[in-house]
């Protein structure tokens, strides 16, 4: 995946994709100037957060919103 696939994803900017990136929020590797995320880091990323978020959510503080920026 590209940042243009990540950010249609995560509707938000490829900015936004680059700064996650990084900041260490997503996984990548480069690929000369392009930001590639393979797509079982992604898979995994996206696991680590919905376990995060199932976790708030039983802890009874809820989620009003889940932000990745």
């Amino acid at each position: 995946m590209d940042t243009e696939d990540i950010a249609e994803f995560l509707g938000v900017s490829t900015n936004q994709v680059r700064w996650l990136a990084r900041q260490g929020r997503i996984p990548y590797v480069r690929r000369g100037n392009r930001i590639c995320v393979p797509v079982e880091a992604w898979d995994e990323f996206m696991e680590s957060q919905k376990s995060l978020a199932l976790a708030a959510v039983k802890a009874n503080k809820g989620i009003s919103y889940v932000s990745v920026g």
